[in-house]
């Protein structure tokens, strides 16, 4: 039986810098040179972003190293998620599994052959939802007594992941970024990720109440809801570069850290062979992650009460707890 490699789908509209990085960072991959790439460029509604568009548009034209380049260039303005999911439309129609980023992303020599070898090995696992690139600057405090290369975690990370078409239509039948009503007024539901400390998640659907909530908001309730992981790499391959204001979901300025994360440098890449269930280090690490502090945690509590019996969404108000994680952050930079 031929090696299956998976197409990448980019997503793309002014940053120039970001998205010349990404595209030579993938053709310096291990099986670049059997990898499909599907590049939507998204259509401009800001002049700021004319320049920048208009150099990508040139540079798109002179990308090599690839087996093929498919490029989309929208004559409207689509948004991030029309423009991502015409791509994997498109790419259905030929094959049944997909590796998705956005163009901030700088990935390992080893991200495609990780990839390619994690979206075989467990295509025909029902509890595992994605592959998943990045893993935590901090994760390896809490993985150090942890022995494998890679570990299921009951969250996923959106910077470089690889999915199968089947699992990803399974998941949109669940998954609708409009109903955020729903699942905060669905009690069982709340109760259940409150269980898994899930407690970050629910402050920040409070804090979207009323509006469309991230991807990965999404995916953290259908993994909680239907007890599935997704398997992360103990030593990341890749580094993100979006925290400077330029794109559309991370704050200018919230942790320019992650452009000095290093990453894996190796070639290749083999899996230790692991269960699927739930390590103590990666229990310890995903609380550290969702959960928080115990005061974070019984504050989050007590907003959904407040929510949920007076109809106060005390997350929307920008009260104390982003209040309190900006100032941390400023602590943490020493400006106070």
């Amino acid at each position: 039986m031929d090696k299956i490699y998976a197409p990448v789908k980019i997503t793309t509209l002014h940053r120039y810098e970001h998205f010349k990085r990404c595209i030579e960072s993938l053709r310096n991959c291990t099986s670049a040179n059997e990898t499909e790439v599907y590049i939507g460029i998204d259509y401009p509604t800001k002049d700021e972003h004319w320049p920048g568009y208009r150099r990508i548009l040139n540079y798109v034209d002179t990308i090599s190293g690839f087996k093929a380049v498919h490029v989309y260039r929208r004559e409207y303005n689509f948004g991030l998620l029309k423009n991502s999911r015409d791509l994997v439309n498109r790419i259905a129609e030929r094959f049944d599994r997909y590796i998705a980023t956005e163009d901030d992303n700088e990935f390992s020599p080893n991200f495609l052959e990780y990839m390619n070898e994690g979206l075989e090995k467990y295509k025909d696992d029902s509890r595992v939802l994605m592959i998943c690139g990045y893993n935590y600057m901090f994760a390896e405090k809490e993985l150090q007594s942890y022995k494998f290369n890679v570990y299921p975690f009951r969250g996923m990370m959106a910077w470089g992941y690889g999915n199968w078409i089947s699992k990803a239509k399974a998941k949109r039948a669940f998954v609708d970024q409009s109903r955020i009503k729903e699942y905060l007024h669905d009690r069982k539901l709340v109760s259940m990720m409150f269980k898994h400390n899930q407690h970050i998640t629910i402050h920040r659907l409070l804090s979207r109440y009323g509006l469309q909530a991230s991807g990965d908001l999404m995916n953290r309730i259908y993994i909680i809801a239907n007890d599935k992981f997704c398997i992360l790499p103990r030593k990341s391959k890749v580094r993100n570069w979006g925290f400077d204001g330029s794109g559309t979901n991370c704050i200018s300025g919230a942790n320019n850290d992650f452009e000095k994360q290093e990453i894996d440098q190796d070639k290749h890449f083999k899996y230790d062979d692991i269960e699927i269930r739930d390590y103590p280090e990666a229990v310890s690490l995903y609380n550290r992650v969702f959960g928080r502090s115990w005061i974070l945690r019984r504050y989050i509590e007590l907003e959904y009460a407040f929510f949920v019996h007076f109809g106060i969404n005390m997350a929307r108000r920008g009260t104390i707890v982003p209040t309190l994680r900006k100032r941390l952050h400023l602590f943490k930079k020493g400006t106070i």
